[in-house]
């Protein structure tokens, strides 16, 4: 996450945030560019953490078959990256166009969108956080443990439900 704050930074200095009437066409067309190592970034910063989450689920839980889907959850998300990573490279065409549209009037163009991309993003890592919230919780009540302590076990494991919600809310409430 210190890369991506550097370069938020960075596009903070050259004026992102500000009306565009502000800046110069070379800071915009700087930010545009910079948006992209960002959107690269936060992607890779995502799919590192939920792959460190799959490799703790792989240290503490010793059951073959859980492990088996563990991994295929692993491959899943490395997936995800690859798809999303070849997206921020194909979201427009000419690629040019993404720092560059802003200028353009006319032309036989492809632009996908913001939202073409985050929306999907969004969508896929809620219903992988509800998985990996799901994954642990399989495995704490077969394990030889008194209700009490199971049940604290599992209320540790489901913080990450505050997340979930959070996320569900803003799709809810999202203008779009």
């Amino acid at each position: 996450m210190i890369p991506y704050y550097i370069v938020l930074q960075v596009m903070l200095a050259l004026g992102l945030g500000l009306d565009m009437w502000y800046i110069t066409d070379k800071q915009i067309i700087l930010i545009f560019k910079l948006f992209i190592v960002i959107e690269v970034l936060y992607l890779t910063a995502l799919v590192l953490v939920k792959a460190a989450i799959l490799c703790f689920f792989l240290r503490i839980f010793p059951d073959h078959k859980f492990r088996i889907v563990v991994k295929c959850t692993m491959v899943f998300n490395a997936l995800i990256w690859v798809g999303f990573f070849i997206f921020v490279f194909f979201q427009t065409q000419p690629f040019s166009l993404f720092w560059n549209g802003w200028q353009q009037k006319k032309g036989h163009l492809i632009l996908t969108g913001f939202t073409n991309f985050t929306l999907p993003l969004a969508g896929i890592n809620l219903v992988l956080d509800i998985w990996m919230l799901i994954l642990p919780m399989t495995q704490l009540w077969g394990m030889g443990l008194k209700l009490k302590k199971k049940l604290g076990v599992i209320s540790m494991f489901s913080v990450g439900i505050f997340i979930v919600l959070q996320l569900s809310l803003r799709f809810e409430f999202a203008n779009l």
